[in-house]
């Protein structure tokens, strides 16, 4: 993209919003037009822009919150079949959408670093301005697309291999435009086509959408608990049933002394009356002492399986007393061996202690008497790599964040972060840890409720450094950051 590198570009939040703002000089060659038609409007492919005039330059405020640059997206995530058709589906509509609008295509930003997505949709937006300095070449458009293909998007399959050739094919053509892309991509394998129908542009993105969207794991398939199930019920109290015995015992032992010792004339006005009296105390005990509200909560544990999942918190820690827990390696494959050894580790057989013989003075068994030939060897661990850095949860001191790569994505969309908080206050895509030497540094993915180091809130996209102790939260999840 000529001229981008030239603007002055900053990030920005105003408290609710994540901004990229893009500094312009005024002059005569702005599309003035085309700046009040991205204003005026909601188009669709493009990212929402507002504009603001300080003394002599526009400032150019395009909305990115929840957006992630596509680049992070495809360096970290494998595309299946139907997502790579979709995206590629987008850039096939791009010109005619922008058409509709009087926009031309060579002032879109064909960048990977400038183009956002929507990391559950794969929805893309783009970034258009309007300044003939930035203006594209005009095969930029081509070449960008078939580097994409060939060297950004790494497939999850073989299922998109013959679309992938077509593609390739029809770049290579001189003749080569937005349309026939289209029609390349809705052609099966027989090689029927059918024309696509690029209008209206809202139908079609929906359909789109509908056809090719990725459902979010997290909130379809709900990680089961590694440790207990809590079976929740209501029941009443015990003390509404014993004060209801209580005073039915009292009416009973009431109506045998009264015919006890009360005089035979009167014995069944007697046993009417303490019938109705029996009747009135046992409704005020059902309404009153079983009503709705007396109701109490009634908790029993029921276990679950014992599969670990990756980057789960356990929510209970055995507490041993009498005993040191010493910290064991934060390689997590330590601690999932660890756990295995649990449940598949040696048994001793099981004797009488009869034949055994212990020594009188230290109760100990002779080591000669016990037979562990029916034992398994014990496990050996992977050998230390030395201190891996590592961020640890405040409210669960046993959930880490391992900083074994250079780059470490954080968020709550499994499959495209490299650790998944289940929160649903967290991003999608939240945030990134990235190494540089020796040095470590955070950087917000223009998230909703923000990332924090030591209570400061920092810029979306910009690289803040933390050092050993910074107290880093994702949105409302706290941890500490350990060199």
């Amino acid at each position: 993209m000529n001229g981008l590198g030239k603007l002055k570009k900053e990030y920005m939040f105003d408290g609710e919003k994540s901004y990229l703002v893009v500094s312009v000089p005024v002059y005569s060659e702005i599309k003035h037009y085309q700046l009040e038609m991205l204003e005026r409007n909601n188009i669709e492919p493009l990212i929402p822009l507002t504009v603001q005039r300080f003394n002599e330059e526009l400032r150019l405020y395009y909305e990115i919150t929840s957006k992630i640059p596509i680049e992070r997206v495809l360096k970290h995530r494998r595309i299946n079949a139907e997502e790579f058709e979709y995206i590629v589906m987008q850039f096939a509509r791009l010109p005619n959408e922008l058409k509709d609008f009087l926009l031309d295509i060579s002032f879109a930003v064909f960048d990977k670093s400038y183009i956002f997505c929507d990391p559950l949709t794969m929805k893309l937006y783009f970034l258009y301005i309007p300044i003939p300095a930035c203006e594209s070449e005009p095969d930029s458009f081509r070449q960008f697309l078939k580097k994409l293909i060939i060297d950004d998007i790494n497939l999850m399959d073989e299922s998109s291999g013959n679309l992938l050739k077509r593609l390739l094919d029809v770049l290579k053509l001189e003749t080569f435009n937005a349309e026939i892309l289209a029609k390349t991509i809705i052609t099966d394998e027989t090689g029927k086509k059918e024309e696509p129908v690029m209008k209206p542009v809202k139908e079609e993105t929906v359909f789109r959408q509908s056809q090719y969207a990725v459902k979010e794991r997290n909130d379809r398939i709900k990680t089961p608990d590694t440790n207990r199930r809590t079976a929740i019920e209501l029941k009443y109290p015990l003390s509404s049933y014993l004060i209801t015995a209580f005073l039915n015992a009292i009416m009973a032992a009431v109506l045998i002394l009264s015919f006890a010792f009360g005089k035979n004339d009167d014995a069944v006005s007697k046993f009417l009356g303490i019938v109705l009296v029996t009747a009135a105390v046992n409704y005020f005990a059902v309404t009153r002492l079983f009503s709705k509200d007396k109701k109490i909560q009634n908790t029993s544990d029921k276990s679950s399986n014992n599969k670990r999942y990756v980057n789960q918190s356990i929510k209970i820690v055995p507490k041993i007393s009498g005993f040191k827990q010493n910290r064991l390696s934060d390689n997590e494959s330590a601690a999932t061996m660890a756990q295995n050894d649990s449940k598949t580790g040696c048994e001793m057989p099981e004797k009488p202690m009869k034949k055994y013989i212990a020594n009188e003075k230290t109760g100990r068994l002779y080591r000669s008497e016990i037979d562990n030939s029916g034992c398994f060897n014990t496990v050996i661990l992977g050998k230390r790599t030395g201190n891996v850095p590592f961020l640890q949860s405040l409210s669960n001191p046993m959930n880490k964040i391992i900083i074994d790569k250079n780059s470490i994505l954080i968020g709550r969309l499994q499959g495209s972060v490299d650790y998944v908080i289940d929160n649903r206050a967290v991003g999608k895509i939240h945030a990134e840890i990235v190494k540089k030497g020796e040095e470590y540094y955070i950087i917000d993915l223009n998230s909703v409720n923000g990332t924090f180091v030591n209570d400061e809130r920092i810029v979306c996209n910009t690289e803040t450094m933390i050092k050993n102790g910074d107290k880093i939260m994702f949105a409302n999840e706290v941890y500490t950051f350990t060199v």
